[in-house]
């Protein structure tokens, strides 16, 4: 039986790449935000990083805003989304063109859209649902 000697190499730039450097995080520190008081169910949510991803619910929400570092509670505003419309179109071909205005007047099959009550920028949404 004969042995294979190990490939050799040419010299190649990849020889030359040093490896990645090792990253770590701290995590830091995160300080409670102070709680407004109000008659309203209110939910906290830190919004932690820049770019960080929020889950929205359907109920205004106590946050620093990340555009002009309000703190704030989001005003909360129900829009037609994709779902009333497919809600809409699909009562209408079961129960016709009476079927069809049913979603536009329910809450659960629209998007919850989040504003700063300050700046008036959109925050973040929470998408309807259809059954």
């Amino acid at each position: 039986m004969s042995t294979v000697p190990p490939p050799q190499s040419k010299g190649g730039m990849a020889d030359n790449i040093p490896p990645p450097p090792a990253y770590s995080w701290s995590g830091g520190t995160s300080q409670p935000m102070p709680q407004q008081q109000q008659h309203l169910n209110v939910t906290t949510v830190n919004m932690g990083p820049q770019g960080a991803l929020v889950m929205f619910p359907r109920v205004p929400i106590s946050i620093t805003c990340q555009f002009c570092q309000a703190s704030i509670v989001t005003s909360v505003e129900m829009v037609n989304g994709d779902a009333t419309w497919r809600a809409a179109c699909i009562l209408c071909l079961l129960v016709g063109i009476i079927g069809c205005l049913i979603p536009f007047c329910m809450d659960s099959t629209k998007d919850a859209v989040h504003k700063c009550p300050n700046c008036k920028v959109v925050l973040g949404t929470d998408p309807g649902h259809f059954c």
